[in-house]
């Protein structure tokens, strides 16, 4: 066996197959390992759901506007904005045939957070069931 590697972790080769180096790890004591990195802090995810408001039905597509930056709903109406420092922001929504509406948002704390919006239709929905 050939050993290569520096530091605390050193990888054996195992074999060769087919002109191929077969490789294998050391287990390194749980004391000389490195911690898992930890996630940004300071920084937030907004995430919901754009719907009309008399029925709750999803608007797909929408746009939603967050302290100038733009993002689209998904066919089934959610967002997701991620890496929000802490703050407050205008958070503006728009669709096509809605009253777009806006929102003031105040991130306090690194966390997820769902912000479910309901748009009003320009104009009264009419629905029509086919029998």
């Amino acid at each position: 066996m050939i050993k290569v590697g520096t530091d605390k972790r050193d990888l054996t080769i195992i074999g060769v197959v087919e002109g191929a180096v077969i490789i294998g790890a050391l287990l390194i004591p749980k004391a000389l390992a490195k911690p898992a990195p930890k996630p940004p802090t300071g920084e937030a995810i907004l995430q919901g759901l754009v719907t009309e408001s008399e029925h709750l039905l999803p608007i797909p597509f929408a746009t939603v506007e967050f302290d100038g930056l733009s993002c689209s709903a998904d066919e089934n109406g959610e967002y997701q904005i991620v890496d929000i420092p802490l703050g407050t922001y205008t958070l503006t929504v728009r669709a096509d045939g809605y009253k777009p509406k806006t929102i003031t948002v105040t991130i306090k704390e690194p966390q997820s957070y769902t912000l479910d919006i309901s748009l009003e239709p320009v104009t009264p929905l009419v629905y029509v069931e086919l029998v």
